[in-house]
């Protein structure tokens, strides 16, 4: 199989746990807010798009993606990070990043091409 296909596969695979993954996701997300409604500011601008990639990480997919929930950020990290920003913006994730703006898409897909540190 070429590599180009590999990662597609990669990709679907990714997208389609995404898909069955997410709802649970959601509904966690809307019990917590319950009635109330939420406003989500923009990341400040950082000096490190390192600290920031992993802040926008943490506040808006560990929740799920270290949980089991969907696929793991190792797995992520396998994809380029252009694979990674079509997922946020026209893929099964673009409802979770949609109110992020392009700056933070850009550099969470940047950051979590990369292998996980720990």
């Amino acid at each position: 199989m070429r590599a180009g296909a590999s990662r597609r596969s990669l990709l679907a695979a990714l997208v389609i746990a995404c898909a069955l993954t997410v709802g649970a996701c959601v509904v966690a997300a809307s019990e917590s807010v319950a009635n109330d409604v939420a406003v989500v500011e923009p990341a400040p601008i950082e000096a490190d798009p390192a600290a920031l990639g992993e802040r926008l990480y943490q506040e808006r997919c560990a929740t799920c993606h270290d949980a089991g929930r969907a696929p793991p950020r190792a797995q992520i990290a396998a994809n380029s990070p252009q694979e990674i920003l079509e997922a946020l913006d026209t893929g099964f994730m673009a409802s979770v990043a949609m109110f992020m703006s392009e700056r933070e898409k850009t550099i969470l897909a940047n950051h979590l091409s990369q292998p996980p540190t720990r």
